[in-house]
């Protein structure tokens, strides 16, 4: 399985956002984890080729491993207004009902052409509203 590297976008905002991608995840693969703890919002765009039955889902972990570990129970998060996982066969853009420790994609039950970028944008939580 192919691990992608994030890779953190640089915003013009005066906003407390972020917004990271994960370019190129190919069939069978996934990204690695970033960790989210910091952030009350996560919205994420998937695109590119789906292929063949290509399927995207974005997955949250609350593992809290040793140092320089990776979580190892994954699971996938649900969409805002439903009880769906929030996993796209096509490109779109839903935002998570959870706050897990850590995201990343995983790409499923594609082909050799399945290729798809993963963007989230995630909000921090504006504590003058607290």
């Amino acid at each position: 399985m192919a691990t992608v590297v994030p890779v953190a976008v640089a915003i013009k905002s005066l906003t407390p956002v972020q917004q990271v991608e994960w370019p190129a995840v190919l069939n069978a693969g996934d990204g690695t984890p970033i960790n989210v703890a910091d952030y009350d919002d996560i919205t994420a765009a998937f695109y590119g080729t789906f292929g063949a039955g290509g399927s995207v889902s974005l997955m949250g972990s609350n593992d809290n491993p040793a140092a320089g570990a990776l979580p190892t129970n994954w699971f996938a998060l649900t969409a805002v207004g439903g009880v769906s996982a929030l996993t796209n066969t096509a490109a779109g853009m839903k935002k998570a009902n959870e706050n897990p420790l850590w995201i990343k994609p995983m790409v499923t039950a594609g082909d050799g052409t399945t290729s798809i970028d993963c963007i989230v944008l995630l909000r921090r939580r504006n504590l003058m509203r607290y």
